[in-house]
């Protein structure tokens, strides 16, 4: 009998923490849609696109701008934006490149306040140590998904990647 109490009583607590971590989630999603209206209100890109920024593919080397969207007000976790201007649009999983020669693609990625700096984690993509806002890299023209960290100035980091294909 006193199993079938003790039980009970879990499943009861389970309960309370389910409803309290929805009733979280509810409060946090409310207060996504009001940044979301006011920086559609300012005209501001309020969160990145989903899905992969284009890259040129004339061989010529690119500048990728870098930020942080902080989708929830209050809320320290970052989602990453990658852009070909400082106005966007941005995207939030990365970059995809197609080349057409065995020829590298030089990235220089200008890193805004938010941003801290860039790190490999994908053999075969290397980043310069962080100058004055900005850092270089090099993808090789070589099909495939090389991976590599954003770490963020209010902490936290997030993993997007390059996706590489031939033409």
């Amino acid at each position: 009998m006193e199993r079938r109490g003790r039980a009970l009583e879990c499943r009861e607590e389970r309960n309370r923490a389910s409803r309290a971590l929805q009733e979280h989630l509810d409060a946090h999603r409310a207060e996504l849609l009001r940044s979301l209206a006011v920086a559609a209100e300012e005209g501001e890109q309020a969160v990145p696109m989903p899905g992969l920024l284009t890259m040129p593919c004339d061989g010529t080397p690119a500048i990728v701008y870098v930020t942080a969207y902080f989708p929830i007000l209050g809320c320290p976790i970052a989602v990453g934006g990658f852009g070909l201007s400082k106005l966007g649009p941005f995207y939030s999983d990365g970059i995809k490149w197609s080349f057409q020669r065995a020829e590298q693609l030089h990235v220089i990625w200008s890193l805004t306040e938010s941003v801290s700096y860039l790190t490999s984690t994908s053999p075969g993509i290397s980043f310069s140590l962080p100058f004055e806002g900005s850092q270089l890299s090099v993808v090789p023209a070589k099909a495939g998904t090389y991976s590599f960290t954003a770490h963020f100035t209010k902490g936290g980091s997030e993993e997007p990647r390059i996706v590489v294909a031939s033409m």
